[in-house]
């Protein structure tokens, strides 16, 4: 039975494994392939984009990364692409995706400057075992309009919503997977420092005497 997880826990999600502790992080390198669906601010569907691909990479620590396409968007008839936006965790556990995007002209030359393109998602895990991980993109209603996705205000797109659909994966280490690590909060690190130093003042009192 697929099991719906957030980012609320930080190694539920992009993590190589669930049993990894809440001490131990991931930075994880996944693939995407999936679509681009545009809404009306009815929410009928406008367009549909397929075939997309790219990567994502996340660290579960921290609550953010990025996310690359590798092809051309198609939105209601007009080409962008993007090299990059940023992935962060919502308060709610969710995932929001943000960054700015280039329209294209015929030539595939950038012709008009950059907007905003925003987008809330959750996932619902389809497969995490010893052969990877595999996530099922599940869109949200990010700006609370009723539309899944979230809408775009200015340029070509202005009241269009546009949702990504598909799948991030790992399996096989398709992905760019990086090992875990532990880190040290700052409050311990600073501690352990100040300790450090009483002990070496003490050890330097010792000698003197």
């Amino acid at each position: 039975m697929n099991k719906l997880i957030t980012m609320a826990s930080a190694a539920a999600i992009f993590s190589v494994s669930l049993q990894a502790g809440a001490q131990s992080c991931f930075a994880d390198g996944y693939a995407y392939s999936g679509s681009l669906t545009a809404l009306s601010s009815t929410g009928d569907v406008v367009s549909v984009d397929t075939g997309l691909s790219g990567s994502v990479n996340y660290d579960s620590c921290t609550g953010s990364g990025s996310f690359v396409l590798d092809s051309t968007v198609v939105m209601a008839g007009v080409e962008f692409s993007f090299s990059a936006l940023g992935l962060n965790a919502n308060a709610d556990g969710s995932v929001h995706m943000s960054g700015t995007v280039q329209q294209l002209d015929s030539n595939g030359d950038p012709h008009l400057a950059p907007f905003d393109f925003s987008y809330d998602f959750a996932a619902d895990v389809l497969q995490d075992d010893a052969f990877g991980v595999e996530l099922d993109i599940l869109a949200l209603d990010g700006d609370g309009d009723g539309i899944l996705g979230n809408q775009v205000t200015s340029g070509a797109w202005t009241g269009l919503s546009g949702i990504f659909e598909g799948t991030f994966s790992n399996l096989g280490n398709n992905g760019n997977n990086f090992p875990a690590y532990s880190p040290v909060p700052v409050p311990a690190a600073v501690w352990l420092f100040g300790t450090g130093l009483v002990g070496l003042v003490g050890m330097a009192r010792r000698k003197t005497s």
